[in-house]
C-alpha cells in the first residue's frame, strides 16, 4: 500500500523495543496453591529486539516475535524491593487495517514469558496483553 517502500519481504520492520507490563494485584503459585499478593503491584520492564512479520505484505495479519532481557519489580505503598532479572521471550499476533497510504490501525494479542531469578529464587512470569497498534509503514 505504501508508495514509498515496496514490500518485497515478509519483514516490515526489525527493531528494538522497551516494554512495560503492569499487574495491579499479582498472585503467586506455591506447592500449597495460589496465593494473592494483597497490597502489592508488579511491573515487568523488558528491553530487546523484535521483528514484525507479514505473511502477505499487502495484508493486515502479522506476527511479532520478541527476545530480550527483563526485570521484575514489586511495589508496596510506593516502596520497591530488589528485582528479579533474566530472559524474556514474547510473541504477538495482530491484524491491521489500512487507514491511509502509509498508516494502519489494528489490534494485537501478546504473551510474554520470563523465567526471572533473584538470589537463586525463580520468578517465572507470564504477562498476557491485548494491545491497540498504530503503525507508520
Amino acid at each position: 500500500r505504501s508508495t514509498l517502500f515496496p514490500y518485497t519481504t515478509l519483514f516490515r520492520s526489525i527493531g528494538g523495543g522497551l516494554i512495560t507490563d503492569y499487574a495491579p494485584s499479582p498472585s503467586a503459585s506455591t506447592s500449597a496453591g495460589s496465593v494473592a499478593l494483597t497490597g502489592l503491584s508488579m511491573y515487568m520492564v523488558e528491553m530487546g529486539v523484535f521483528a514484525d512479520i507479514y505473511p502477505d505484505p499487502h495484508g493486515g495479519l502479522h506476527f511479532q516475535p520478541f527476545l530480550g532481557f527483563g526485570s521484575l519489580q514489586l511495589s508496596s505503598n510506593g516502596a520497591t524491593g530488589n528485582s528479579a532479572t533474566g530472559l524474556v521471550i514474547a510473541g504477538g499476533v495482530g491484524y491491521d487495517w489500512w487507514v491511509a497510504d502509509e498508516w494502519s490501525i489494528g489490534v494485537m494479542g501478546r504473551l510474554a514469558y520470563a523465567p526471572l531469578s533473584y538470589s537463586g529464587v525463580g520468578y517465572s512470569t507470564i504477562a498476557p496483553a491485548l494491545l491497540a497498534t498504530f503503525t507508520y509503514h
